[in-house]
């Protein structure tokens, strides 16, 4: 997967909207996490999968049924969303090492290819975000619990990043970049109506 080159781009586009009754979420499990804004959001909230740092589970852990799970309750999309403020990522970057190797490896990206660039410490957080981010989707696709369907086109993956107060940001494959996300749901249908779920750690 190709990094990006800038932080994000520079006007919204239109990415397409998902399903969230089809849509399972993994991301950081902090507090300030955005509303699943977009229509019908009371009725039809995606899966969430609560991790720190939005970490995708190793195969070997305990989580990981958690995405086969998934698999048969449906879900046709998965997102992994990282967080302008996530602790776990900010903790990494100012110790400058992380237990969780796909952080570790979104760690050693930063220094690569953000080393000579200048960016003050939240410019390089920035960046952290979005390169777990990335790193997290290449797990996915990696994943065995995922692997087959992903390669079949059953299940697709997307990369997205909250920035409280400003909203949400997608990574998109051709520009390779994350551009914002004006839209992130389709609306479903009126008589959808269901309570909130969690797949939690």
């Amino acid at each position: 997967m190709s990094r990006p080159d800038v932080l994000r781009g520079r006007a919204p586009l239109v990415l397409p909207a998902l399903d969230p009754a089809t849509t399972l979420v993994v991301r950081a499990d902090v507090a300030a996490y955005p509303p699943w804004a977009g229509p019908g959001r009371e009725a039809c909230p995606p899966l969430e999968l609560r991790r720190p740092g939005a970490q995708v589970p190793a195969p070997d852990e305990p989580d990981a049924a958690l995405l086969g799970i998934a698999l048969e309750l449906g879900v046709t999309d998965v997102v992994v969303c990282g967080h302008t403020g996530c602790p776990t990522v900010r903790d990494a970057l100012r110790e400058g090492r992380t237990p969780w190797p796909a952080l570790e490896h979104a760690l050693c990206l930063l220094r690569r290819f953000y080393e000579r660039r200048g960016l003050d410490e939240r410019g390089r957080l920035e960046v952290l975000v979005q390169e777990n981010v990335l790193v997290q989707l290449e797990a996915l696709r990696d994943h065995p619990a995922l692997r087959l369907a992903v390669t079949l086109g059953r299940v697709r993956l997307h990369g997205w990043v909250h920035e409280p107060g400003v909203g949400l940001w997608a990574y998109h494959p051709g520009q390779e970049q994350f551009v914002r996300l004006e839209a992130p749901w389709r609306a479903p249908p009126e008589r959808a109506r269901r309570t909130a779920r969690w797949l939690r750690s």
